[in-house]
C-alpha cells in the first residue's frame, strides 16, 4: 500500500540517455497528460539522478523529479503522458549534429 497527500503532486519522469542536456533544479517543464493533451501543466524540476539506470523496457534513463505549479482536480496517481523539459540554450549546431555525432562515436567506438 502506498499513502499519498493529495495535495503534494509530483511526477516522475523517465529521461532516455540520448536525450539527455545538462539539467538543473528548477528547470521549467510542461507536462500533457494522454488523457487531457490539449491542457498542459506548467512544473519545474526538483531532482535529477546522477546515475543512468535500465527500466523495464531496457531502456538506459536518468530518472527525473518534478512538481507541479498548479494542482487541477483531474489529476490523480497513474496517469501518463509526455513531459517537455527545458534546458539552457545551446548553439543550433550543437542540436542538430548531436545524434549523428554519437551515432558515429559509437560506430567506431571512441
Amino acid at each position: 500500500m502506498q499513502l499519498a497527500d493529495p495535495l503534494d503532486r509530483k511526477v516522475n519522469i523517465e529521461l532516455p540517455v540520448d536525450d539527455a542536456l545538462v539539467l538543473s533544479k528548477g528547470a521549467p517543464i510542461t507536462l500533457f497528460l494522454d488523457s487531457r493533451p490539449l491542457s498542459p501543466i506548467e512544473g519545474e524540476v526538483e531532482r535529477v539522478s546522477y546515475k543512468p539506470i535500465i527500466n523495464g523496457r531496457d531502456q538506459l534513463i536518468y530518472h527525473v523529479s518534478a512538481t507541479l505549479e498548479e494542482s487541477p482536480d483531474f489529476l490523480r496517481i497513474g496517469l501518463r503522458g509526455t513531459a517537455r523539459i527545458s534546458g539552457d540554450r545551446v548553439p543550433l549546431a550543437y542540436y542538430l549534429f548531436r545524434r549523428p555525432l554519437a551515432g558515429l562515436r559509437q560506430a567506431l567506438g571512441v
